[in-house]
Parts: structure tokens; C-alpha cells; sequence
């Protein structure tokens, strides 16, 4: 049995389009996923850390959340930007410049673990030798 040629470009056709809808919800599972991802990460940050990079937090988030919730392209847009750029200066502000976690990390035994709390406290405690004591509230830490 020969197929005649209109068969077979339907099947082409079919066989692209469902690949096109393959990509298209990948993306859109990426770009919610990326989102959310923005979210979290800029929610649970301490607002001395924004003030500290020069970052304001309630922009960060309001654009995360209303690519999420309005349009997935610019949540993912606004993602990216976030995930790449923000957040290295957010990174910075803590841990200095260049810090990049290795296969090293966390630090092994017997070497001083460094968190967000403790130099959050170090920055408090040098805060009015550098000039920073209005953007940094001492940290508590509970235990």
C-alpha cells in the first residue's frame, strides 16, 4: 500500500505541531518554576542586604510576582535577570565579591561556617566605623 503525498504532509504537519506545543509548555513549566524560584529567594533575604547591594526588594518581588501571575515571557525575563544579576550583588553583599560555593562547600570540619546571619552580624557590629549604621539593624539570632 502507497501512501499518496497529502497523507504524509498531514502527518509532517501534525508531527510539528505537537513538537511546538512540546516546547511551548516547557517553557512556560520553566518560566513558572523560575518565578517562584525569584520569589522565594527574594522573600527570604533580609532587607539589610537589599538596602547593603543597592537593590530595592519590594520591586524585585512585585515583578516576579506579576510575571508569575500576568504574563509567563516577562516572568521568565524578569528571572533571568534576577537569578544572574541580583542576586550576585545580593551574594556579594554577604559572602564578598566573587564568591562562588565549590565542590569544597560547605567548609570541612574544624573550619568556621560562614552564613548570611553571622555576617550580617559582623557587618552590624562594623556598621559605625564604615558609615552603614542606618542601613543595617543588629541581627538576632535564635537559637
Amino acid at each position: 500500500m502507497v501512501a499518496d503525498s497529502g497523507s504524509v504532509f498531514g502527518v509532517g504537519l501534525l508531527v510539528l505541531w505537537l513538537t511546538f506545543l512540546v516546547a511551548v509548555s516547557l517553557a512556560a513549566v520553566a518560566a513558572v518554576g523560575l518565578s517562584i524560584w525569584t520569589l522565594i529567594d527574594a522573600a527570604r533575604r533580609p532587607d539589610q542586604q537589599f538596602a547593603l547591594a543597592g537593590v530595592d526588594r519590594t520591586q524585585w518581588i512585585v515583578l516576579a510576582s506579576v510575571g508569575l501571575a500576568v504574563c509567563q515571557p516577562v516572568g521568565l525575563v524578569v528571572a533571568i535577570i534576577y537569578l544572574t544579576s541580583i542576586r550576585r550583588r545580593l551574594d556579594a553583599v554577604v559572602w564578598g565579591p566573587g564568591f562562588r560555593p565549590s565542590a569544597g562547600w560547605p567548609p570541612p570540619a574544624g573550619e568556621p561556617r560562614r552564613d548570611q546571619t553571622d555576617q550580617l552580624e559582623w557587618l552590624a557590629e562594623s556598621a559605625p566605623s564604615s558609615g552603614l549604621a542606618g542601613l543595617i539593624d543588629p541581627v538576632s539570632r535564635e537559637e
